[in-house]
């Protein structure tokens, strides 16, 4: 292993321990159901409330800790992290877990932010990008392989038997960190106002726009993919952890091809791509999901459509803010958490309304609306970046 991969090998380790606690609950759905004894929709305001947080809480806590030292930073946030799902491990009720998941949140959107920020700044330029992407991947290794282990425990022991694995795993990220991550100072800090007057910048308003459509969207389904598949296949808490798995590495694929595809063919016509593979792939969950075959390929094709656009924004948006870039980036991270904790809220309004049947076809609606956002708004934010480029020539 190279000395810059060995010197940030915990960071991604982290983003995988972050990533596994973001998307376990809709994985022990059934358990939390049972234990705490409330019903679907309860279960979604748990994914609302961590998701809403973080993508609130990110921007705010990066503008106030924008000066504090990274490894402390990483810290903090791992504390916070721990003890949230510390409670969540012993809650005796639900209004306890809700409390709890906010505080994951909080501690969540410390984190990644903070860990992209240090990776950037112990590596060479020469290896940035590569070690951003390696720092990223931690999350997209939670759905193959955390997420469905997760489940696998939650829904088998109980939910809380996930919650105290993932608050070990948080306990030994940190004492990696404190022992072999070196310090690391940030050269300045950015205010909360210079954050968000980036999306102020031609083109990323309507690509943050399209990150959250895309997120509702698969996420609508994704955080009742249990109940979703108990009602068309009969699938029990165990199995739900195999179509997990066939998110997880449809997921996988769409992101290792995604930044590829997108150096070829442009991040436009990646996004679209995705956008029209998630969306197909949640529609075939409606017309064949009734079947093992029809249900495992068609949240594979979901799973590489939704995850392969999100390196095409990534790069589309450092295009458009240049030297504000990473900043960027992490608003796209807040827009598609914002997608998740709405997706949780409105798949159970949907749910409530018109039944389970009708989630995949919403979410392949939110798709649609993705891909309409990037046909007319792409190609002017592109038009208009060209004009000022000759007008400065």
């Amino acid at each position: 292993m190279s000395s810059w991969r060995s010197r940030i090998l915990i960071l991604p380790v982290g983003t995988f321990v972050i990533g596994t606690d973001a998307f376990v609950v809709a994985g022990v759905l059934p358990s939390l159901t049972e234990e705490l004894r409330v019903d679907a929709t309860a279960v979604g305001l748990l994914i609302t409330l961590f998701a809403v947080t973080y993508a609130v809480a990110s921007p705010v806590l990066g503008a106030l800790t924008s000066q504090w030292e990274r490894r402390r930073l990483l810290l903090v946030a791992l504390a916070v992290f721990a003890v949230a799902n510390l409670l969540a491990a012993i809650t005796p009720n639900y209004g306890f877990m809700l409390f709890a998941r906010v505080l994951a949140g909080i501690g969540a959107a410390m984190f990644t932010p903070a860990a992209t920020g240090t990776a950037a700044m112990l590596v060479s330029a020469e290896v940035r990008g590569r070690a951003l992407a390696l720092v990223g991947a931690g999350l997209t290794i939670a759905t193959v392989i955390g997420v469905p282990l997760a489940t696998l425990v939650g829904n088998t022991v109980g939910f809380r038997a996930a919650f105290w694995a993932i608050t070990a795993a948080s306990v030994v990220v940190a004492a990696v960190i404190a022992m072999r991550l070196p310090a690391v100072t940030m050269p300045g800090g950015t205010t909360l106002r210079q954050r968000l007057d980036i999306a102020r910048l031609p083109g990323v308003l309507s690509t943050l726009a399209v990150s959250t459509c895309a997120f509702v969207g698969g996420f609508t389904v994704y955080n009742y993919i249990a109940p979703l598949f108990d009602d068309q296949l009969g699938a029990d808490p165990r199995s739900i952890t195999l179509l997990l798995l066939a998110f997880g590495v449809g997921g996988a694929i769409g992101n290792f091809v995604g930044g590829s595809v997108a150096d070829r063919i442009g991040a436009f016509r990646t996004v679209l791509t995705g956008l029209v593979l998630a969306s197909g792939g949640l529609l075939l969950i409606a017309l064949v999901g009734d079947t093992w075959a029809g249900a495992v390929v068609s949240i594979m094709l979901w799973g590489v459509g939704g995850w392969m656009q999100v390196p095409a924004q990534q790069a589309r948006l450092v295009a458009l803010a240049g030297p504000a870039g990473p900043l960027a980036i992490s608003l796209n991270a807040s827009a598609m958490y914002l997608g998740i904790g709405l997706a949780g809220a409105v798949g159970g309004l949907v749910i409530g309304t018109a039944g389970l049947g009708w989630l995949a076809p919403f979410g392949a609606s939110m798709g649609a609306l993705g891909l309409v956002i990037t046909l007319v708004f792409y190609p002017r934010a592109e038009r208009r970046a060209a004009a000022a480029a000759t007008d400065k020539a």
